[in-house]
């Protein structure tokens, strides 16, 4: 009766028993008989459970002609059934093929020629296999590797959680290093801080054609705007274009030219976009002294084009264009945050902060000026001063030392293949770019372990960058009882036939681990960033986020929201955040034009 007793619970803990089949278990020696005509009510009952709980030959036929009915029995074993016994074999087989015998009971099924027990599909473990199974001793083997497993996962999720003190503690040291930031220079190690010279707040009512151009992580997107007014605008034409290798490390901004020639001539001609405002977003950190040039400090998101640091990007951006006699003049350059937060000004009423959450990661906000003490006196203090500006914080390279993020030993290996090693420690825990890699780290660990796909390496696991942020979005979503995303994945990506049960929970768990540390640090930003100026939470805020990753991430933005409610909510703080799909060009846009009609 044990093997009886084991799947009883196994199929309660499932969710598989109906209520008042409960206490009949535990009150009559009937509830075999009633949990058999349940599950065989609702088709869940394999061949191998009927003769099991009924002594008679008529329920395999039975049994078989239901699954005839249902085209699960494949033509050529019709004839087979009524000619021969072997049919169980047979069906066995047919089954294993369509990928309904779990993994773990494989070998099992081959180590003997109890064919019957075999016909199974998930997630039922039959008496039959269980008696088997005790019987060959593999139960003991089976609960010990699970074991295994469950610890080694629970002490991934410690290692990659935040307690409630971290949380603070994140908090206010990112505060601190924001005001020391305002204050002085700070290098690559440190919240920099920088100024973006934007230091005019959109009303919404602003009107006119400009145009602006994007360069992301990822790709190129150029747009062309008709602002329309009442906080709204209207996209004359847009393109996209995948940024090559070739572009990252040698031939930039000559490649940023000829896409921007392209994007003039779907206007007709090269001239398409003369006479028309147009703002540079550029997402890498650099310094500015105006709003219409900017020297690059330092590369990120995998570029590496050498001899452009310290150099004026507008200028050989410019330069780019000239060379191909295109009427385009860059009259304002920001980054995508910057471009972000004026989007969020435009179109939504308190916007105060924009961030990126895509491929690279990055926030900035809006700031007074006599805070930014770095800046000259005559920037700050004059009555024609302006009161506000955008603050730039490349908040990527905060916690330098590691002393408050929770730095796991797959962080450290990520950190060693990258360009940048030991730089840039937060926006490598957020960023879209770098999630995949930590998941297949992890994987390749459990797997050497021999914790996962019994120990064997898929090849392509062994690839770097082989698993990206598309498909871990679609693990993480998965909440189908058998895990029909986390398999298909797995066998697109890695070609895995026949995962164990125990593989797709621990794959679904990893992604998750990674995913909710991203998600907490990214909330845990933008509450910091708040937090930065208690004097304006009284009054309703906007922030307005764009990047893939908030958008398409599976819960990135309800998990976002709730952490930030859960450090501003309690102080009746009015926050509400925006996804802007536009945001990062858009916003460039509206600066460049301000900029043209300025006195």
């Amino acid at each position: 009766m044990l093997e009886i007793y084991l799947l009883f619970h196994h199929l309660l803990s499932q969710s598989f028993i109906p209520p008042p089949l409960i206490p009949v278990f535990y009150s009559t020696t009937s509830y075999p008989s009633l949990l058999f005509h349940h599950l065989l009510s609702q088709s869940f009952i394999p061949p191998p459970l009927i003769p099991v709980f009924y002594s008679t030959t008529s329920y395999p036929s039975l049994l078989f002609h239901h699954l005839l009915s249902q085209s699960f029995i494949p033509p050529p074993l019709i004839p087979v059934f009524y000619s021969t016994t072997s049919y169980p074999s047979l069906l066995f087989h047919h089954l294993l093929s369509q990928s309904f015998i779990p993994p773990p009971l494989i070998p099992v099924f081959y180590s003997t020629t109890s064919y019957p027990s075999r016909c199974i599909t998930p997630p039922l473990i039959p008496v039959v296999v269980l008696h088997h199974l005790f019987y060959f001793g593999m139960t003991t083997t089976i609960t010990a590797e699970t074991k295994v497993l469950e610890t080694e996962l629970q002490q991934l999720e410690n290692a990659f959680s935040l307690s409630q003190e971290t949380k603070e503690r994140f908090i206010a040291e990112f505060v601190s290093e924001m005001q020391a930031g305002l204050e002085t220079e700070r290098c690559s190690k440190s919240l920099r801080m920088l100024p973006s010279y934007v230091t005019q707040r959109p009303t919404g009512n602003e009107q006119g054609t400009c145009m602006s151009f994007d360069l992301g992580g990822t790709n190129l997107r150029i747009c062309l705007f008709e602002l329309l007014g009442a906080r709204t605008y209207r996209i004359v034409r847009q393109a996209k274009y995948i940024i090559p290798e070739s572009a990252k490390t040698a031939t930039l901004f000559e490649w940023i030219a000829s896409c921007i020639e392209e994007f003039s001539l779907l206007g007709g001609s090269a001239d398409s976009l003369f006479g028309v405002p147009c703002g540079f977003s550029f997402s890498f950190p650099f310094a500015q002294t105006a709003l219409n040039e900017g020297r690059l400090l330092s590369w990120t998101k995998g570029f590496n084009m050498p001899g452009v640091v310290g150099q004026d990007v507008v200028a050989l951006t410019q330069q780019a264009l000239n060379n191909r006699n295109l009427n385009v003049r860059i009259t304002a350059m920001v980054n995508d945050t910057v471009s972000m937060a004026v989007s969020c000004g435009y179109l939504c009423p308190g916007g105060q902060i924009g961030a990126i959450v895509g491929t690279g990661n990055n926030g900035c906000y809006w700031e007074e000026t006599r805070n930014i003490t770095k800046l000259q006196p005559s920037s700050t203090c004059s009555p024609s001063s302006p009161t506000e500006m955008v603050i730039n914080i490349e908040w990527g390279a905060f916690d330098y030392t590691r002393s408050i993020l929770p730095f796991t030993s797959y962080d450290a290996q990520l950190h060693a293949a990258s360009i940048s090693p030991g730089m840039q420690v937060l926006e490598k825990m957020i960023s879209g770019m770098y999630l995949g890699e930590l998941v297949r780290y992890i994987l390749l660990y459990l797997v050497d372990r021999n914790l996962l796909f019994s120990g064997s390496v898929p090849p392509n696991l062994a690839v770097r960058d082989s698993i990206d942020t598309k498909h871990i979005s679609s693990i993480i979503a998965d909440s189908s009882p058998n895990k029909l995303a986390v398999r298909a994945v797995l066998l697109e990506l890695y070609n895995v036939q026949n995962p164990t049960a125990c593989d797709l929970d621990a794959v679904a768990r990893v992604c998750n681990l990674v995913c909710t540390r991203a998600k907490i640090l990214c909330a845990l930003s933008i509450s910091a960033v708040l937090l930065k100026r208690p004097t304006i939470l009284s009054a309703p805020l906007a922030v307005g986020v764009d990047g893939s990753l908030y958008g398409k991430m599976h819960g990135f933005q309800d998990t976002v929201r709730d952490v930030v409610d859960s450090f501003l909510a309690p102080n009746n703080h009015n926050i509400s955040l925006h996804f802007i799909p536009d945001g990062s060009v858009l916003g460039t846009a509206i600066i460049a034009l301000k900029q043209s009609i300025a006195p």
